[in-house]
């Protein structure tokens, strides 16, 4: 199963929740066994970040996240 897939049968069993936070879109999905899957959209692509025990976790992961508004050379 593909990420689209996943994302497609989430929203299909409601367990999908889409959450925008510092101008980053996100994905949270709610697995059967209560964990949160924490996904990052950016311009059409979905990556998958991390998975939190709670959607508490999972909204503090969000709130934490900022994006990089500066040019980087070098890490």
């Amino acid at each position: 199963m593909n990420i689209e897939e996943y994302i497609e049968s989430a929203e299909k069993e409601n367990r999908l929740e889409r959450y925008h936070c510092n101008s980053i879109d996100f994905y949270l999905v709610t697995g059967p066994d209560g964990w949160v899957s924490v996904l990052r959209c950016d311009c059409g692509i979905v990556r998958p970040l991390i998975q939190a025990r709670t959607r508490n976790y999972a909204l503090r992961f969000c709130e934490l996240t900022e994006l990089i508004n500066a040019p980087i050379d070098r890490l």
